[in-house]
């Protein structure tokens, strides 16, 4: 289209809604515009003749605007408030056929475009290119069929086959195209692939020429729905990949606070020493994008259902920014994710210093146990800081973590202050007492976990301390016993360093009273970073550990593990299948029939893996196979 989907939209208004003869009417509502505008009373009786007042810029404008960009404009024109219920519906009816205007005329230039009609199926290729070589499939057939009897309709023209050809050839591709679009309806497997390609992934490119079959058959409302489901399916590859001019020109108005947002944190980011700057980036750009996503599928869904109302808009969608991860903010700011007063911890009085100076075996006076914790709590110089932890550790020690001790040390500032320490201090002799420490902590009380997991909601301290080669094993069994979720593991850097804890992870770690398995914690880790996100990332995630050789040390744990560790090394090899089916073939070579047969005759959880396993290992070539 030559002209902007703005323009086009302002067209579409006026030829939709056009000035009446004797009373002025109102235009639609701006359809990404003040979101208060969607939110206003309706009067049920009466109409008021003075004029609205202009409405309130949102607090995202604001936030544009103070950075030097303008605002979005509006898809629609804007106009006056309108105050009788009658204009209001009728307003919101334009603004629908306005958005199915713009929507259906996008789908619309495959027709008229052989350039554009080419970019889309290359688009579309390439999304099922990951395909299993080799192997037919009747989804990927019935895509295939469908792309080619609507380009050949494209091409033809309306003066091509006689019009009962045309119709059957839309007909059946309306059903070709509907049965791979269904792959990823709700009652169909979350998160499944066919052939080794996500389903969203197909679907998306099926409900893309489903608009497409729909603007050829001139229903306009139904294509624009089909073009709107695209967003909802895959949002990550549909904004970046398949239609990324009409997302930002229709979507992206709505979310432009991500993007301020974003070019701020950028820039505080930059700021830091490259040591940290690249892998903070990583995981900056990963919260990004996965708010972006949601935001995206967030309105096209209200897109979606505004037209099938008919006019009745639904609630608007609030997005709001990702949380500010606590490594964004400098030594002596301390201002982690988690206010000290939101949550509430028995506070310990005074008194109950003397008690733990004088417990047996102590030799710490209370004093400076006293100001050892005020120090951790409020200090902003990493040297006391880290003189605190020497003397709360000694104080531990002493009283071997008695009640009082714990109570006094379960308080938000004393845990976020630890946590500081391990984000700054490069003495490691300071970082393993204050993991010591930290892990008692988050053992004996679910308050503590919370804390820790609010005051560092993408681990990247945890990450640093993964890093250290003296003590990332010990860092490992505090993550365990947080059990954090995939959304909180962004870093790209996580699968090497958790392959890292699961090839040195056997030897048991003792952190006071506190024993753990690091492998155990390897295992919780890599569940979540392959099964925990949505199929685009674990997809990512899995072809990582691939390429890093984690097949290898899967293999190895497998033919070598108890029971549990079996069932956890099939399921992931299980998962590195499906998502990379170029390894299926080296692994049905050096898998041993011993720890599959097992796992057969094992409880009903293994039996599961072991037969997931067998299922992706057979699902090529049953020749390769050694059993």
């Amino acid at each position: 289209m030559a002209a902007s989907l703005r323009e086009l939209l302002s067209r579409e208004s006026t030829h939709l809604h056009p000035k009446p003869r004797k009373s002025p009417r109102p235009s639609p509502p701006p359809l990404c515009a003040d979101r208060q505008s969607f939110d206003r009373p309706r009067r049920r009786s009466g109409c008021s003749s003075r004029p609205s007042e202009p409405s309130r810029s949102n607090s995202n404008a604001s936030r544009v605007n103070s950075l030097g960009s303008a605002p979005p404009k509006s898809l629609v024109p804007a106009a006056a408030t309108v105050d009788c219920v009658d204009d209001d519906h009728s307003a919101d009816e334009a603004a629908v056929r306005a958005v199915v205007s713009v929507l259906s005329g996008y789908a619309g230039r495959f027709l008229k475009d052989e350039a554009f009609r080419r970019r889309l199926r290359d688009k579309c290729v390439a999304c099922i290119a990951t395909a299993r070589k080799g192997v037919a499939h009747a989804v990927l057939a019935n895509l295939e069929l469908g792309i080619e009897s609507i380009e050949r309709l494209a091409e033809e023209g309306p003066h091509g086959a006689p019009r009962d050809s045309k119709i059957r050839s839309l007909r059946n591709s309306i059903r070709l195209l509907s049965v791979v679009a269904s792959l990823n309806s709700p009652r169909s497997r979350a998160g499944g692939y066919t052939c080794g390609v996500p389903n969203a992934h197909l679907s998306a490119c099926a409900q893309l020429y489903l608009a497409v079959v729909y603007k050829i058959e001139r229903n306009d409302w139904v294509s624009a729905k089909h073009l709107l489901q695209v967003f909802v399916d895959a949002p990550y590859l549909a904004r970046k990949n398949l239609l990324p001019d009409l997302w930002d020109h229709f979507l992206l108005p709505h979310l432009l606070h991500l993007k301020v947002w974003h070019n701020k944190e950028v820039e505080l980011v930059a700021s830091w020493d490259a040591e940290d700057r690249d892998q903070r980036m990583k995981g900056l750009n990963r919260a990004y994008n996965d708010q972006m996503d949601a935001g995206t599928a967030q309105f096209a869904v209200y897109y979606r259902d505004w037209i099938k109302s008919g006019g009745k808009a639904p609630p608007v969608p609030t997005v709001s920014l990702p949380p500010r991860p606590s490594y964004l903010e400098p030594w002596g700011k301390r201002s982690l994710s988690l206010s000290r007063t939101s949550v509430h911890h028995a506070q310990t009085p005074k008194k109950d210093f003397a008690v733990i100076g004088s417990q047996p075996g102590s030799n710490v006076q209370s004093s400076s146990l006293s100001r050892a914790i005020d120090l951790i709590s409020q200090s902003d110089n990493l040297k006391e800081c880290e003189a605190a932890v020497h003397v709360i550790a000694k104080a531990w020690h002493c009283t071997q973590g008695g009640t009082a001790l714990v109570t006094a040390l379960s308080t938000s500032s004393v845990i976020e202050g630890l946590l500081e320490v391990n984000f700054t201090s490069k003495d490691d002799e300071v970082l393993e007492l204050s993991i010591l420490i930290l892990a008692e902590l988050v053992a004996r009380n679910e308050v503590n976990r919370q804390v820790v997991l609010h005051a560092d909601p993408q681990l990247e301290i945890f990450l640093r301390l993964l890093r250290n080669h003296n003590l990332f094993l010990k860092a490992a069994v505090v993550l365990y016993l947080l059990k954090p979720k995939a959304k909180q593991m962004l870093s790209l850097d996580w699968i090497p360093l958790v392959l890292r804890v699961l090839d040195f992870g056997d030897e048991t770690q003792t952190l006071f009273t506190v024993q753990c398995h690091p492998k155990s914690a390897a295992f919780y880790l890599l569940e979540q970073l392959l099964m925990g996100f949505d199929v685009d990332r674990n997809v990512e995630n899995s072809k990582q550990l691939v390429a890093l050789g984690g097949l290898d040390l899967l293999i190895r744990r497998l033919e070598a593990g108890d029971a549990q560790e079996c069932r956890n090394c099939a399921s992931l090899l299980a998962r590195c299948i499906r998502a990379d089916g170029s390894c299926r073939e080296y692994l049905a070579m050096n898998i041993k029939k011993t720890p599959i047969v097992q796992l057969l005759g094992n409880q009903q959880k293994s039996h599961g893996s072991a037969i997931s396993l067998l299922s992706e290992l057979l699902c090529l070539s049953r020749s390769g196979l050694n059993l």
